[in-house]
This record gives structure tokens, C-alpha cells and sequence, in this order.
């Protein structure tokens, strides 16, 4: 299955993708099950702000790190995510970045397309938390993730050659 290739792939050195975490500070206990759930199901390098990194700049800066350094980006729909400036930041830096974007609803809405389109987010499929059991939810993550991991991997040797290969260069 998807996981134990994963697994497999971890055995044999490949380097794993990392996936960051985006969530509101109201929704840390559920962001800290979450990373947990990917650390130790899926064997997932996983960036959350749980610590927490001090305001201005220095915030900023890590945050942009973090992002440019990760494959992919999980977000924690809920009430205060969709209302959080710093989150709605988060997934657009990582949308510049072309980083695949996970979408966790997390509680029911009126009309969830509103609250997606709120982030911006309203184009992509989400995992739904809110209205299937735990269990569905969370093999569906695992089944998106384990896929994306999957893909990934098979890609990132090529853009690896792309990117270390020297520029082009044309004499006449």
C-alpha cells in the first residue's frame, strides 16, 4: 500500500517531503494532532509553529523560510483561519511558491465555498473533518498525502537535475 512505499522510500535514503502546517492560534491543539498524525503515520517532516517565534520581522522571516523549504502546505479551516490575516499570508506565500495546498475543513460553515474563497483556497478539494467520521477523514488525508509524497518523489530527481545543471550558454 501507499504507506508502506513511503515507508520503503524512507528506508532507502530518499529524502521525505515537508509539509507546513498553517492554522490559527485558536486551533493549536488540533494543529499539534495533526502534525503528530503526519510524523507518526506517515513519516512526514512536518514545520508548525508551536513554540511560537516572536513578532515583526524575525516572524516574517521564519515563516518565509519555512514555506520556501517545504513540498506542501496542510491548512486547518476553521472560523478563526478564515479570519486570520497570517494565515490567508501563509497560503498565499505558498501558492507563489507553486507548493500543493491541503485543505483540512475542520468545522461545519454555511456555505463553505464563502469561507474558502476567503483564503483563496476555493479552487482546490478539501479534506473534509467536519461532516465524515474521523477515521474517513484521516485516510483521506493519508491517501492525498501519501500520493503527493509518491509523486514528489518520482520528480523531485529530475528537478534536482534542472536545477544544479549549468545555465545555457550560446557563443557565436
Amino acid at each position: 500500500n501507499g504507506h508502506q512505499h513511503i515507508l520503503n522510500l524512507q528506508r532507502v535514503g530518499f529524502i521525505m517531503a515537508r509539509i507546513f502546517i498553517s492554522y490559527s492560534r485558536d486551533n493549536r491543539f488540533i494543529a499539534e494532532t495533526i502534525r503528530e498524525f503526519l510524523q507518526e503515520n506517515l513519516n512526514l517532516t512536518v514545520w508548525i509553529d508551536l513554540d511560537g517565534i516572536p513578532g515583526g520581522e524575525q516572524w516574517e522571516h521564519e515563516i518565509l523560510r519555512a514555506i520556501s523549504i517545504s513540498h506542501a502546505m496542510v491548512v486547518l479551516v476553521t472560523s478563526s483561519s478564515v479570519e486570520s490575516k497570517w494565515v490567508a499570508k501563509e497560503i498565499e506565500l505558498a501558492r507563489e511558491k507553486r507548493l500543493q495546498v491541503f485543505p483540512l475543513v475542520l468545522q461545519l460553515f454555511q456555505i463553505l465555498q464563502t469561507e474558502l474563497h476567503k483564503l483563496k483556497i476555493e479552487d482546490i478539494q478539501v479534506i473534509d473533518f467536519a461532516t465524515q467520521s474521523k477515521e474517513s477523514a484521516y485516510q483521506q488525508l493519508t491517501n492525498v498525502l501519501t500520493d503527493f509524497v509518491q509523486t514528489w518523489t518520482q520528480i523531485k530527481p529530475l528537478i534536482d537535475k534542472l536545477t544544479s545543471a549549468p545555465p545555457y550558454t550560446h557563443t557565436i
